[in-house]
């Protein structure tokens, strides 16, 4: 990635030859529209699997992301052409289906190739992480972000296409290193997490706990925070780092937890309204529903019955 502070190109060499010399210099458009991004603060190259340098094959494609370092980057997937022929750089527009023209993007990791390669992009500015399913052409962002205050790297497990896990990183109050198993859609916090426990605030224990060992715990420090511990060691699955979450108070579980249910229930306040929260994939993601008044004591029948 090159550029002359006017414009921004992908340029390579192949071999010994010389920079441009078989393969033509790519010019990033902004949303495709003629006007060029300047990378004012970094750029991410990854390259599809199977790649090769032959030029026009449109199967081998690398993708670009941009931090402009003003809010004008995004993704590009750059097809090679042979010299004189310029090659081809298409603006993905990530977060278009969000009314946003273009984004800083960080890290940027690809797994498979060509109509089918899944992307996985973590933003610059903020901690959304942004995910394709077939080679950039449709993004969503994650369900349930990380925490942190912008997204710095994400990777792919290999066979992620198949269901394997992703990590990103972040930076910022609250930031860590966090994992999914989902494709990219939640994340939970698995370690270097930078915030603070003062004081253990509930717990909620397995009603199978000598099969699963599986217990919640939520804690207080500043930031209230929902943890899970198994056979794996503690998870951060949720938290008030997330917007609209102002705090947690209780937790507890289904009495059918642990045979075929995930059930977990949180309660706490939501943009200053009592609230509570219903997972039924333990705690991968979580629904919230108002409430007339705070909880001050409960207790769960089953999996949709609590009093």
């Amino acid at each position: 990635m090159a550029s002359d502070e006017s414009d921004s190109f992908v340029i390579s060499r192949t071999g010994n030859g010389d920079w441009g010399q078989g393969i033509g210099h790519a010019r990033l458009e902004k949303d495709n529209s003629g006007v060029s991004p300047v990378i004012g603060a970094s750029a991410d190259i990854a390259f599809a699997e199977g790649y090769s340098a032959a030029a026009g094959d449109d199967s081998c494609v690398q993708y670009i992301a941009i931090d402009s370092g003003c809010g004008q980057g995004d993704v590009y997937a750059v097809f090679n052409r042979e010299t004189p022929d310029d090659s081809l750089a298409v603006d993905l527009d990530i977060s278009a289906a969000y009314g946003i023209d273009n984004v800083d993007i960080a890290g940027l990791d690809v797994s498979g190739q060509g109509a089918n390669a899944v992307l996985l992009v973590g933003a610059a500015d903020d901690n959304q992480v942004y995910r394709s399913y077939d080679g950039g052409s449709s993004w969503l962002k994650s369900q349930l972000a990380p925490t942190g205050l912008s997204a710095t790297q994400v990777v792919m497990s290999d066979g992620f296409v198949a269901g394997g896990v992703a990590y990103v990183s972040t930076s910022g109050a609250e930031s860590a290193l966090s994992i999914s198993d989902d494709g990219g859609l939640s994340w939970h916090q698995l370690g270097l997490i930078d915030t603070t426990v003062e004081a253990l605030v509930d717990l909620a224990v397995s009603p199978r706990y000598d099969y699963d060992a599986t217990i919640f715990l939520l804690t207080w420090g500043g930031t209230a925070s929902l943890w899970r511990s198994n056979d794996d060691g503690w998870q951060r699955l949720f938290s008030s780092a997330l917007g609209g979450v102002d705090g947690l108070d209780y937790v507890a579980l289904s009495p059918q937890y642990g045979g075929g249910s995930r059930v977990v229930y949180l309660a706490g306040y939501s943009d200053g309204q009592p609230a509570i929260w219903r997972s039924a994939d333990n705690g991968r993601s979580f629904e919230r529903y108002e409430v007339p008044l705070p909880a001050d004591c409960w207790v769960m029948a089953d999996d949709d019955t609590l009093f």
